[in-house]
């Protein structure tokens, strides 16, 4: 009988020795809290999209509310990590910081803002930024909200940005453990071409989440899929690496002995 490899085991250093080490800390990275597109993607995406998005008067409009309220939180954010950084005893800037205490006055006028102003490009943008802060300090249910606010003006949209803010909704439904959410929202996205980009890490992502559910089959025909079709990239390697060890999962541990 098949044995679902347990959080612990997955962080475990020593299980992960045989295999690469790209894949086995995209795994490690995984099963901890943060599960979002990773920033290098996020970022480059966003610069892709680029300039033309804020032509529109109304674009701009929006944009000049939203960006002094975000640059205000990124400013704030940026000096708790510098005051971190003078300490020589901080492991992580957030190490005693309280979100509500340091943030909420600057986010809140922000949420009120970005909620005025629901699918525009500007909105979404700082509407992930700020979700992604809200994320580091594992505050789920807030993310889900700020980035929710966007949901039903992004689900005919055929751009890179609505893919963007789709797929860091479902990784928060992923860390609430609302699987279906996380699942529906995923599965729309490898059926966007306009999302493909994306296709890699999000095949990657229901793999993960399907061996969650207790789905093994589902969770390794998506990985063999993503393996089969996207070997190259970082999320296929990452397929192999947890193929692997769903494969040894299934073998008999050695010093438990023979039975009969």
């Amino acid at each position: 009988m098949s044995r679902r490899i347990s959080k612990e085991e997955l962080k475990s250093k020593d299980a992960f020795l045989s295999f690469s080490e790209r894949a086995s800390a995209y795994l490690a990275d995984w099963i901890g809290p943060i599960v979002f597109v990773a920033g290098a993607a996020l970022f480059s995406a966003l610069a892709v999209i680029g300039y033309n998005y804020f032509q529109d008067q109304r674009e701009k409009q929006a944009a000049e509310e939203i960006f002094p309220l975000q640059a205000a939180v990124i400013e704030k954010r940026q000096a708790l990590q510098e005051a971190a950084a003078d300490k020589e005893d901080s492991i992580d800037w957030k190490d005693g910081v309280d979100f509500a205490s340091e943030f909420s006055s600057l986010t809140q006028p922000l949420i009120e803002v970005l909620s005025r102003h629901p699918g525009r490009n500007s909105a979404i943008m700082s509407s992930m930024t700020l979700a992604n802060l809200m994320a580091e300090f594992e505050l789920w249910s807030e993310a889900k909200e700020v980035l929710s606010v966007h949901k039903t003006k992004t689900v005919s949209r055929k751009d890179p940005l609505a893919g963007l803010l789709m797929a860091q909704l479902a990784a928060i439904y992923a860390n609430l453990s609302q699987w279906p959410q996380a699942v529906g929202l995923y599965e729309g996205l490898l059926n966007s071409k306009n999302a493909s980009f994306l296709h890699p890490e999000v095949m990657l992502r229901l793999g993960l989440i399907f061996e969650q559910m207790g789905e093994r089959q589902r969770s390794e025909n998506m990985l063999h899929q993503l393996a089969a079709e996207y070997g190259e990239t970082e999320a296929g390697r990452s397929a192999r690496g947890y193929l692997r060890l769903m494969q040894l999962s299934r073998q008999p541990d050695p010093s438990l002995g023979s039975e009969g």
